[in-house]
């Protein structure tokens, strides 16, 4: 499962330098620009996918400090992760969970793709460190889905990138005509 965690991460990476590829050249008026009232801007969307992931991470990280307590991730979990992934790949918009909402939030893009960037360290370190016999426990507990191991939240990750990825194209396209 180490290997598919591995490949998880590496592309949930190829996701997030693909967006910085479409990101370049844009200045901070159309990083920020609202495409209407109450419609996350670029910067938004990009602070939402940071956020999520961070405090996911902090989730999980917080949870395999005691793993052996936790159980495993069992059919259960495999259903609703289905299910999770299903609903990221409808064209639905859904509400963002409170913590992880940025309407209103304009940060400075730099320090966002830094912060990005320290987030997936964490990420990458924490897969490194990683003990197999933690793998298959629950480590994560999404807001609707519940709880995953850690490939499946890893993969909620990619979903979630995806999910935002044809919004940021859009809007990428709209900005720059």
């Amino acid at each position: 499962m180490k290997r598919k965690l591995y490949q998880a991460y590496d592309k949930l990476e190829r996701q997030r330098e693909k967006i910085l590829q479409k990101t370049e050249g844009l200045n901070g008026d159309q990083l920020s620009r609202n495409p209407a009232e109450g419609k996350w801007s670029i910067l938004q969307i990009l602070a939402h996918l940071v956020k999520a992931e961070s405090l996911s991470l902090t989730f999980i990280e917080r949870s395999y400090s005691r793993y052996s307590e936790l159980p495993d991730a069992g059919i259960s979990s495999a259903i609703r992760f289905q299910l999770l992934k299903w609903g990221l790949k409808l064209p639905i918009s859904y509400k963002a969970p409170a913590m992880a909402d940025t309407t209103g939030y304009n940060p400075d893009f730099d320090e966002l793709i830094n912060d990005w960037e320290k987030v997936r360290d964490r990420l990458k370190l924490f897969i490194e460190e990683c003990d197999d016999a933690s793998l298959g426990k629950s480590v994560y507990k999404h807001p609707r889905a519940g709880d995953l191991n850690v490939l499946q939240a890893t993969k909620f990750m990619q979903f979630h990138v995806a999910h935002h990825e044809k919004q940021l194209e859009n809007l990428i396209t709209a900005v720059k005509s």
